[in-house]
């Protein structure tokens, strides 16, 4: 079995599982106030990054459940032959170049957006429809008019610039204040920032359907806390949904790098919300959040549990190694003899060879010499419900080597 496969699949199975309970937890709980669900999502997709690095490794291949077994040995690599490629390079390429491949489009959609900037014309002769809420966001930006855009487009964190397509000019002028108003709350919360830092997990997590399924509700998410923002701004809400029906046909994926204005597959959900925007009470809201939180710790445990990630365990040193101080034997279950044995009079010693790790347990346990089947197996079983005081090197427990005789002698 490869480590790093079994690894690899045992994180992508977590992450699938909590991703599950997330999803059913917010079915169930009903969350009403979007900026929850948006900062619960983006705890959530914090956790996906940090879990490899907060969760127990473990060193014990012999702790294995069943089903992490099942999944491990589906993880399993063959010896490499003569003419045929290895799986784990070729796996590790093939995430590499997911990822190198997703940066680049990125990259190339950011300078397309510069390119269309740089062939747009500024929007100054319509001041009177975009100060008013330029100053009441209290953001400085530039507004240009594209006919390279189908929706508008907000990018850039420390010189933001707004692309408005040239239909803009032909809206109602509540439509057109609606999408300014929209733009510039983009603008004002920096939500730039946390869309190409939501691009940089998704190429780095590529591999993963839960971490797209997971981007796309913060984005919903994110939308409907702007979409609260500017009705409590505009006062109205019939003028802002005809500003998102009027772009509900753009293809969604008409720009990288940089959110559009309304996509299509999220459209409902945003309208929904709007017209049936309900205050949720404080204690609800708390509740609601508290209970989806146990959940996803109990997802998350289970996840943990059933598929767990290991790490390559230290080699074992010997006692004749300088610095190194064999184990001692803190608790110790004498063998039985069996019936056949008994009968046949056989005695002896059983010597194997075992490594008595940290966790103050026998692993590895070898037959080195042996004397009969049934007392070989019942010195197996015996040493391994033994307990030691850990070996050390240069003070810090380690794996040590040891040897360990058991007689059987009929009295």
């Amino acid at each position: 079995m490869n480590l790093w496969l079994a690894n690899f699949l045992a994180y992508w199975l977590q992450v699938a599982v909590i991703s599950v309970a997330a999803a059913l937890a917010a079915r169930a709980c009903r969350l009403g106030s979007p900026r929850a669900a948006l900062l619960s999502w983006q705890a959530l997709l914090g956790l996906f990054l940090l879990l490899p690095v907060f969760e127990p490794w473990t060193a014990e291949p012999g702790g294995m459940t069943a089903i992490s077994i099942a999944a491990a040995a589906a993880a399993r690599v063959p010896s490499a032959r003569p003419g045929h490629l290895s799986l784990l390079p070729l796996g590790g390429a093939l995430l590499a170049a997911g990822m190198a491949a997703r940066l680049i489009w990125l990259a190339m959609g950011y300078a397309r957006l510069c390119r269309w900037r740089r062939e747009a014309r500024c929007l100054d002769a319509h001041q009177s429809v975009i100060a008013p809420f330029r100053v009441a966001a209290g953001v400085t930006l530039d507004m240009y008019l594209s006919s390279r855009i189908a929706a508008p487009v907000t990018f850039g964190l420390w010189h933001p610039t707004v692309l408005l397509p040239v239909r803009w000019l032909a809206l109602k002028p509540g439509l057109q204040s609606a999408i300014v108003c929209h733009e510039c709350l983009h603008v004002r919360r920096k939500d730039w920032g946390f869309h190409v830092a939501e691009e940089i997990i998704r190429a780095t997590l590529w591999f993963h359907p839960a971490v797209w399924w997971l981007i796309a509700e913060i984005r919903l998410a994110r939308e409907q806390v702007v979409d609260r923002t500017v009705i409590r701004l505009t006062g109205t809400r019939r003028p802002y949904v005809e500003a998102l029906l009027a772009f509900a046909g753009v293809p969604s994926d008409s720009v990288v790098a940089a959110a559009a204005f309304s996509h299509r597959h999220h459209l409902a959900r945003r309208i929904s919300s709007i017209f049936e925007e309900v205050a949720m009470k404080k204690s609800r809201l708390v509740l609601s959040l508290a209970a989806i939180t146990l959940c996803l710790v109990a997802a998350g445990a289970l996840a943990i549990r059933t598929f767990p990630l290991y790490v390559q365990q230290q080699r074992a040193h010997r006692v004749s190694e300088s610095g190194v101080v064999a184990p001692r034997v803190l608790y110790k279950v004498d063998p039985k003899y069996t019936q056949d044995a008994r009968d046949a009079k056989i005695q002896g010693t059983v010597v194997m060879s075992v490594e008595v790790h940290p966790d103050g347990k026998a692993h590895n346990l070898k037959i080195e010499r042996a004397l009969d089947p049934g007392l070989d197996q019942n010195a197996l079983d015996a040493v391994s419900a033994w307990r030691f005081q850990p070996g050390t090197k240069d003070g810090r427990p380690v794996p040590v080597k040891a040897s360990i005789e058991i007689n059987f002698r009929l009295l």
